[in-house]
């Protein structure tokens, strides 16, 4: 997706979408409350750096509970899956939400939730932030993708390295029926395992 990036779509009350430029204080209330603290983002810093075997982090809780709960439903009523398949995963996939704005008028009007929390991840306070956490170095938001993965009884995500050309940060973010609480023998949490160098029948190592 490329647009510059104090421009961020919105929704006025008849539910047609105009462009305009979000502040951040605008974009944090899409945030649960307190993340923006320099104690919190000190605390999420200090753990990203000291994560193992690779860099990465974990924030509940992340956006607003009732937007999400929003974006849910209009997921749930208004948005079409497909199956794919390849050989390391199983699942329903969503088309591209990072270009949204390329929707009809009446398609759009039916997903302000979602627009909102697209909006919200991809903004320059949020980019900051993560920019900050990671020491990534700055996130310019102009290559973007987001798409919504639903599992199944028999889908899947196998092992991988999550690698793809300039990609510079990867996030999952985490929909579970908020009423519900997730039971980790349901399975789907994210496990991270090591590199190892081996040394094959020939003599050359091989990670």
């Amino acid at each position: 997706m490329k647009r510059k990036n104090e421009d961020q779509s919105d929704f006025v009350a008849n539910g047609k979408p105009k462009k305009r430029a979000f502040t951040d204080q605008e974009v944090k209330r899409n945030f649960r409350t307190g993340l923006f603290d320099r104690k919190v983002l000190k605390q999420y810093t200090d753990e990203y750096a000291e994560s193992q075997p690779y860099k990465h982090g974990v924030i509940a809780n992340l956006i607003n509970a009732q937007l999400l709960r929003n974006v849910r439903d209009e997921i749930r009523q208004n948005l079409h899956f497909t199956p794919k398949e390849t050989d390391i995963y199983k699942i329903h996939q969503s088309g591209d939400l990072a270009n949204l704005d390329g929707l009809d008028d009446a398609s759009l009007g039916l997903l302000p939730s979602l627009l909102t929390l697209r909006d919200a991840l991809y903004s320059s306070a949020f980019r900051h932030y993560i920019s900050t956490v990671a020491g990534a170095g700055p996130l310019s938001g102009k290559k973007t993708d987001m798409a919504i993965n639903v599992y199944t009884p028999g889908c899947h995500l196998l092992c991988h390295d999550d690698v793809i050309g300039s990609r510079r940060v990867s996030y999952i973010l985490y929909l579970t029926d908020p009423d519900v609480a997730w039971k980790p023998e349901w399975g789907g949490a994210l496990r991270l395992y090591p590199a190892e160098i081996m040394e094959d029948e020939k003599g050359d190592n091989t990670k």
